[in-house]
């Protein structure tokens, strides 16, 4: 498998919320992104299974970007 890059994720989630992914940057709050919190669950174990990472629900308290989530996807 590829290695995990950001813009690899941002096509992910461009393509799961149907957003532009030039509107996806690494400063981009998920706030910003209005999801409720089933849509949200859901884009995480998408792109936990996508990209092959196993991560706690406590660990996406911590998660305030989208360079966060990606961080958390790559450790």
């Amino acid at each position: 498998m590829a290695s995990v890059t950001f813009d690899l994720v941002a096509e992910r989630i461009s393509t799961l919320l149907s957003l532009p992914v030039d509107k996806l940057t690494p400063g981009t709050a998920l706030q910003d992104l209005a999801l409720d919190s089933f849509r949200m669950v859901e884009m995480v174990v998408d792109l936990q299974e996508e990209f092959g990472s196993v991560f706690a629900q406590a660990d996406l308290q911590e998660v305030s970007t989208l360079e966060d989530l990606f961080k958390l996807l790559c450790s």
